[in-house]
């Protein structure tokens, strides 16, 4: 059975995909990789940790605000590159990694949301993190093509 973590960096002796998340204006950049043999691929994404109900309150209290129009959410499209790429390596691969900058929320829904529609479980995600809601739900609906 494949294992899905959550770090703050790539330290894996398996095979493994690693998908990085940062926010969309964060002057220092991608997390620094070292080369890593067992790394077989790598999906960089950058978006604001927002849920639904914080997303929904700001366009709507602050839509004239110029700094929400620079806010990148968590998009179908970033939903889709995750699910496009666990699909094509889930069965090569004993491990996916899941980091953000704070390893709490954004990579916490990405590896609930991929457990659930993997293993069919979930529960320790949300025993030792605070998964976004938002990014969990959508990445669940692509895996199961809910529109």
């Amino acid at each position: 059975m494949i294992d899905i973590l959550v770090l703050n960096r790539d330290k894996c002796d398996k095979k493994h995909i690693y998908i990085s998340v940062k926010c969309p204006y964060d002057s220092e950049g991608w997390a620094k990789l070292p080369k890593n043999k067992n790394r077989v691929q790598t999906l960089l994404l950058a978006f604001d940790d927002w849920d639904d109900y914080q997303r929904n309150k700001i366009l709507t209290e602050h839509k004239d605000n110029p700094k929400v129009a620079k806010m990148v959410f968590f998009s179908k499209d970033h939903a889709r590159s995750i699910v496009s790429l666990v699909k094509e390596y889930k069965d090569k691969v004993d491990v996916i990694i899941c980091q953000c900058d704070a390893g709490i929320s954004r990579s916490a829904g990405i590896a609930a949301a991929l457990s659930k529609c993997i293993r069919g479980r979930d529960e320790e995600y949300f025993e030792k993190y605070l998964p976004n809601r938002r990014v969990y739900r959508m990445i669940f609906n692509e895996w199961y093509g809910v529109r």
